[in-house]
């Protein structure tokens, strides 16, 4: 196709002239851009890769001189400093903190001291409840939208 629009033109284009393109080039804009993500994925996922590499050891060393297996470390290279940063991932055992939680508050301890609660429903669970127990629920629900997303598909109607 003649004339393409590239991304960098669409870039500065207003909106509502973007949204007067044929539909054609706005699915190749589509195609373009999501190969634009892989591939930044596909780079983004190497150069991990390559300070994991260099890095992690320097990283670990340093954290234990310090006597600890995670946080963050910084370390010198140079006119550079890398900030090494090892998360903790804590994973709660429902059915134990549960139990953990009964127990404290059978001890007369205020709970909400300690642990955060959040209840939740799963749409999918509370539309298939009975009317009357929907009701009891209705004036904590809140219903929203999220971002609308598109996909354009060739020849599919």
């Amino acid at each position: 196709m003649r004339n393409r629009v590239s991304l960098a033109q669409l870039s500065d284009m207003p909106t509502k002239e973007a949204a007067k393109l044929p539909i054609e080039q706005l699915a190749m804009l589509l195609e373009e851009m999501t190969e634009m993500k892989a591939e930044t994925k596909r780079l983004d996922g190497l150069l991990h890769s390559v300070f994991v590499a260099r890095f992690s050891d320097p990283a670990a060393e340093s954290r234990s001189r310090m006597g600890k297996d995670t946080g963050t470390v910084r370390m010198k290279y140079d006119d550079y400093t890398v900030v090494a940063d090892l998360p903790k991932d804590v994973d709660w055992d429902q059915a134990a903190l549960k139990k953990a939680v009964q127990t404290i508050a059978s001890y007369g301890e205020p709970v909400e001291d300690y642990v955060t609660v959040k209840y939740s429903v799963p749409e999918t669970k509370y539309t298939a409840w009975p009317e009357s127990i929907k009701a009891v629920f209705a004036s904590a629900r809140t219903v929203g939208t999220g971002k609308p997303t598109f996909k354009i598909e060739k020849g599919k109607s």
